[in-house]
């Protein structure tokens, strides 16, 4: 039996969510999507409309800046997954032919399974994904549409075929079975050209180095390790420490990052409310979302299995 997971799509997350008892009580239907061994939901989030505007205003760029590193989660999963998740997106948006097909369908199912995450791979198993359309659809599909609108991917199309319809290559994202190098057989792009062993030695040595520091950094957090070949025996390590992600953010997140922050904060309610509130809460003995540690426990999971069986 294949279990059906449950997801909760919604722009709000707060923990005061619906009974799992039923599904939102107004008009609109609280299945989204349904796919493969997932199920998108909405929950209906009782009393956000009669929030004040200020308060609705922080959840929803809060919301924003939470989505701010999206790629960056994608390009740590597998070096491939951000070329694939755009050309396919650019599919998406632009096909004008057929939409009804059994394979437009697969197509379009696979790049939802690519959204939900985070990549080419199976977010609890961690196998790469089985396309169910062919490679030649892919390719005549592109082919209708102008080149313009797939910019850089262009010269990437071979290597996104290769990754989607290729099993051989990229076949899981994390692989943990005893005796393989986890890092030579695994599709993560925390590490390039790098054995497992040669990483554990790189990490002791600087463990070993910074051995007197009573507040020791985390290392290899957010970075790349990188083993680069050069003539004869020679090799150069190189710690990557996050120098793309931090020009990434510097100048593509942080501005963003600032602005939605700056609209947060003048959406927020006045301190003295802030403090009044926090009173309540420490009186009542609830925590900061309104609820007593009893009640949150009652409060539904969002990710549960039912009977559905395919």
């Amino acid at each position: 039996m294949k279990k059906l997971f449950t997801i909760v799509s919604m722009t709000l997350i707060i923990p005061a969510l619906t009974s799992c008892g039923g599904g939102p009580k107004g008009d609109m239907p609280w299945i989204v999507d349904r796919f493969d061994d997932i199920k998108v939901i909405r929950y209906e989030v009782p009393g956000f409309d009669a929030l004040p505007l200020e308060e609705k205003e922080l959840i929803y760029y809060l919301s924003e800046a939470a989505k701010c590193g999206r790629d960056i989660l994608f390009d740590q999963n597998c070096p491939v997954n951000l070329p694939v998740r755009r050309t396919l997106e650019t599919v998406y948006e632009n096909y004008k032919g057929d939409r009804t097909t059994a394979e437009w369908k697969a197509l379009e199912k696979y790049l939802k399974k690519v959204w939900f995450a985070n990549g080419i791979h199976h977010h609890y198993s961690n196998d790469k994904f089985v396309p169910e359309f062919t490679e030649g659809y892919l390719l005549d599909a592109i082919e209708t549409i102008p080149e313009e609108k797939f910019g850089s991917l262009n010269s990437l199309r071979g290597e996104v075929c290769r990754a989607i319809f290729d099993p051989a290559l990229y076949p899981t994202k994390l692989n943990q079975k005893a005796g393989d190098d986890l890092l030579l057989t695994s599709s993560s792009n925390y590490y390039h050209n790098v054995s497992q062993a040669e990483a554990e030695a790189f990490y002791a040595d600087m463990a070993a180095a910074d051995a007197g520091n009573p507040e020791p950094v985390s290392y290899g957090l957010n970075s790349q390790l990188v083993k680069e070949e050069k003539t004869g025996r020679d090799r150069i390590w190189k710690m990557a420490v996050g120098a793309v992600l931090v020009l990434l953010f510097i100048y593509i997140l942080y501005p963003r990052l600032a602005d939605v922050f700056l609209r947060a904060r003048t959406s927020a309610p006045a301190q003295t409310e802030a403090a009044g509130a926090e009173e309540t809460v420490r009186r009542n003995g609830l925590d900061q979302s309104g609820i007593s540690d009893v009640e949150w426990q009652e409060q539904p999971i969002t990710v549960v299995p039912n009977d559905y069986q395919e």
